[in-house]
């Protein structure tokens, strides 16, 4: 059986365990049930082992990094990500060595801007292939500004390391102009949408039941979102829309599943625009509860 190293600084679930989107769940779980050996090392929270999950994933958090607590506050998060970054940089590179070493790793995979870096590294000194996979981009907007490379330089090393695949994420955010900015090769480059899974269709769903389990009037038309609550998901749009849709359509009600640090914010907003009894805020779910 082969083997893969990804390291990230992500948990394996954005908002709890079986909470958020499965992306990174699935890419290492292909990759089980594929005969793969797979190592996830994590600087996030682990609350999963990953034998319960499937048998050839092994999880291993690097635990706390120095700094990472004071990166939550935005006045001073410019100044102390450097050193955070040199924390993660430093504690992420000796214990994925140490699993490099150990296991015979085949590939090494690098899950977004602050994993592929230590992803590169141990390819070269390993001799073995690198994948750097990315969920999207904020820099396309970003790289108008004359002093993005300064202001933004941590997305800058994180997509520019040398890798012999590249996966970005085709969300809208144009991920593959921007690794075509950065010099990136375009036969190295899969622009991926995320895949739909066709079995979570269930031919026989009830949406009178559906709604009568959330005590939801039979004739109420409902709208859902669904995805962490920050800002650059812009939920704000569709409830900023809600006063002309239920002006059109008066027996309407948006449900929003999702948490995030943004909440507090679109709470407010819906306040603002009296739409209380519009809209109802389910925080952050399962996914087997959400499908």
């Amino acid at each position: 059986m082969k083997s893969i190293l990804v390291i990230t600084a992500l948990d394996l679930w954005s908002m709890g365990k079986n909470k958020g989107a499965p992306s990174l769940w699935l890419t290492i779980q292909g990759y089980a049930r594929h005969d793969w050996i797979v190592y996830f090392l994590t600087s996030g929270k682990s609350d999963v082992s990953g034998e319960n999950l499937h048998s050839n994933i092994k999880i291993i958090s690097c635990g706390k990094i120095w700094f990472q607590r004071a990166l939550k506050r935005k006045r001073l998060s410019f100044f102390i990500r450097p050193l955070w970054w040199l924390s993660f940089r430093m504690k992420m590179y000796r214990q994925a060595s140490q699993i490099a070493k150990s296991e015979e790793i085949d590939l090494f995979y690098g899950y977004e801007i602050y994993g592929t870096p230590i992803a590169g590294r141990l390819s070269r000194k390993f001799n073995k292939p690198c994948i750097s996979r990315f969920q999207g981009t904020i820099l396309a907007e970003k790289m108008k500004n004359p002093l993005w490379r300064l202001r933004h330089w941590h997305h800058y090393i994180g997509l520019k390391v040398p890798a012999d695949l590249f996966i970005m994420t085709d969300d809208g955010t144009q991920g593959d102009k921007v690794l075509s900015r950065l010099g990136v090769e375009k036969s190295k480059v899969r622009f991926w949408m995320n895949g739909v899974n066709k079995e979570i269709f269930d031919p026989n769903f009830n949406p009178a039941e559906f709604k009568k389990s959330l005590h939801i009037p039979e004739q109420t038309k409902i709208l859902l979102s669904v995805s962490r609550l920050v800002q650059w998901k812009r939920v704000d749009r569709i409830i900023k829309a809600m006063p002309l849709i239920v002006k059109s359509e008066p027996d309407t009600l948006l449900l929003i599943v999702g948490d995030g640090p943004g909440r507090n914010n679109l709470e407010k907003l819906s306040r603002n625009l009296s739409l209380q009894n519009r809209l109802v805020f389910f925080g952050a779910l399962p996914h087997p509860e959400t499908i």
